[in-house]
């Protein structure tokens, strides 16, 4: 089932009849304003807060008036497919085969982790179509050029400022020059206690089109 997808404040929403949802798949739980959302004709329990987190203070700190957040929870039951260029995201119960370049993935507590290269090495980083750029936890940061003073929130945390740097990445045989910072201290050790050593968010595909198949541990570029 398609339905609209939006992209503002570089974050990526679903936008339904009553208002909009971020999609985040960095997230094990869904919560917004209403008990419930019916998404592909199936409906699902939607918990209030998170970790702190409602749809106001959500809608506050992303500077975007959001219904909630739809995290793994509900997004795992679904094959997803990003066309952001488009403005579509379609939503599939029956398992995809897999088309275009696919790469595997696994979880840890229903979040997705997936392995890129940075300069030869192979980097562990949680997929995460909620963050509006990425994370890596790696003295070698700073030796890339520098980019900006970015601002950004994580539940438990608040808000905190990030130096970001220019980083050139390869997922299989496919480049692409994303936005990197490092997590504060704390939010680091969690990520390394996960397996990770940083965060790929959805800046590298709002020009192309992605598959995320949690079913099938598989996301891939169209």
């Amino acid at each position: 089932m398609k339905y609209p997808l939006d992209l503002h404040l570089n974050h990526l929403l679903l936008r339904m009849p009553d208002g909009h949802w971020i999609l985040d798949t960095g997230s094990p739980q869904s919560f917004g304003d209403q008990r419930s959302i019916n998404l592909a004709d199936k409906i699902f329990e939607v918990s209030p807060s998170f970790m702190g987190l409602n749809a106001k203070s959500l809608s506050d700190l992303s500077g975007i008036s959001v219904q909630g957040l739809i995290g793994t929870d509900i997004l795992n039951e679904f094959d997803i497919f990003f066309d952001v260029k488009s403005g579509q995201v379609t939503f599939g119960s029956v398992q995809s085969e897999s088309i275009g370049k696919s790469f595997p993935i696994d979880f840890v507590m229903g979040v997705p982790k997936t392995t890129i290269q940075i300069q030869g090495r192979e980097v562990a980083m949680v997929f995460d179509t909620g963050a509006t750029f990425s994370y890596w936890q790696d003295l070698a940061l700073d030796s890339f050029p520098e980019k900006e003073i970015r601002l950004d929130y994580f539940p438990g945390i608040g808000e905190f400022e990030v130096k970001t740097y220019h980083v050139p990445i390869t997922l299989g045989d496919l480049s692409f020059q994303l936005e990197y910072g490092r997590l504060p201290e704390m939010l680091g050790m969690t990520l390394s206690l996960i397996g990770a050593d940083g965060i790929l968010g959805n800046e590298f595909f709002r020009e192309i089109k992605l598959g995320y198949l949690p079913r099938r541990k598989q996301i891939v570029l169209l």
